[in-house]
């Protein structure tokens, strides 16, 4: 996706919700840290540690990830995705030479199964339907986001034992209609 620059946020369809998505910022560091923080923490819950424990390690684990992005995808766009103005998301987004790389798809806890991942995933097919490109992306076997992708079109390409890479091929868009003088 590439941003236009007189636009500071376009708003995705989601019926009754003012979700939009805007370029992130350096303001926007601490409020993504809590939201990755938030989607991250229930993994370390059967380990029983305290609280502070599982902060340190989501904060770890937030750094580490942000560097590997950066040096993976140094050309990606990153976007808050927010309802009215509070930020609820994060997307990262490449647009690279072979597809359009979903990098990350991130929304709090208490958002998920609303409609926002699915309205913020549909932008972005849309956006690869308008451009004819196909779009890939790399999800965890367990995540059940999975499930939203194979609705969306997706199919795996390849797999390993954590991870399946899925693909989605754009769709024909349909043509515009013409009037003849």
């Amino acid at each position: 996706m590439t941003w236009t620059p007189d636009a500071d946020r376009f708003d995705v369809e989601l019926v009754g919700r003012a979700i939009g998505l805007r370029p992130a910022v350096s303001d926007d560091d601490a409020r993504r840290r809590e939201i990755f923080r938030d989607v991250t923490s229930p993994q370390f819950e059967p380990l029983g540690l305290p609280p502070e424990a599982v902060a340190a390690l989501c904060d770890q684990q937030y750094t580490i990830r942000s560097a590997q992005y950066a040096a993976a995808f140094p050309t990606a766009q990153h976007f808050v995705i927010e309802d009215d103005d509070e930020t609820i998301g994060q997307l990262i987004v490449a647009d690279e030479l072979s597809a359009i790389t979903i990098v990350d798809i991130s929304i709090v806890a208490r958002e998920t199964g609303r409609g926002v991942g699915t309205a913020v995933l549909r932008a972005v097919t849309d956006f690869g339907d308008d451009a004819d490109r196909p779009i890939v992306l790399t999800v965890v076997r367990t995540n059940p986001a999975r499930r939203l992708y194979e609705r969306n079109d997706f199919e795996v390409v390849e797999s390993n034992e954590t991870h399946h890479r899925m693909r989605r091929r754009p769709r024909p868009r349909p043509a515009a209609a013409t009037t003849d003088p």
